[in-house]
């Protein structure tokens, strides 16, 4: 038995991460070019959220996508080559794309103003928060398989980018305000 999966990461999910993570990042450019606030607060406030909501979601939805794709393929190798627990045979992470969608604006939404208001403790809640994400999926994920650990990391990085957008958000939301 070969341990190598023949499982390319993908042209697809290579651009979108690359891409998503430069949008990402994209607003802290601000951080180096201005030392002033430029716009009011409320202003701000508007601008960063939404930035972080609004351009983070197609970034966001198209790196998921792309990795789940990779996922379903990844099940799909492994079933032909009878290598999927009995758990696993069943399962085939099928999306209801408007649920982590929602999820993920209301995340990112979330993270940028714990961060750019500085709550106490808000780095806490987002460790949490996605602590409890990953053991909603904890049955699969536990049996230490390959589909198994796929799963996790998948959603971690999914995860990844909305935290990036969120908190890049929110840290030039901090240094405005």
């Amino acid at each position: 038995m070969n341990d190598e999966i023949n499982l390319p990461q993908g042209r697809q999910v290579a651009m979108a991460g690359i891409i998503g993570a430069f949008f990402g990042i994209a607003p802290a450019s601000l951080l180096l070019l201005c030392t002033k606030p430029l716009l009011p607060k409320a202003a701000s406030i508007i601008l960063f959220t939404g930035y972080a909501v609004l351009i983070g979601w197609p970034f966001t939805y198209w790196w998921s996508k792309s990795i789940h794709d990779r996922i379903n393929e990844l099940h799909s190798q492994l079933e032909k080559r009878n290598e999927l627990d009995p758990i696993e045979r069943d399962y085939l992470p099928r999306r209801v794309p408007w649920m982590p969608a929602w999820l993920g604006i209301f995340e990112r939404l979330f993270y940028c103003l714990l961060v750019g208001f500085d709550i106490a403790s808000g780095a806490t809640f987002i460790g949490v928060w996605i602590g409890i994400k990953v053991a909603g999926g904890w049955q699969l994920m536990s049996k230490g398989t390959t589909l198994g650990r796929a799963v996790l990391f998948s959603g971690l990085l999914g995860n990844a980018m909305s935290v990036l957008f969120g908190v890049a958000c929110g840290l030039v939301l901090k240094q405005f305000l």
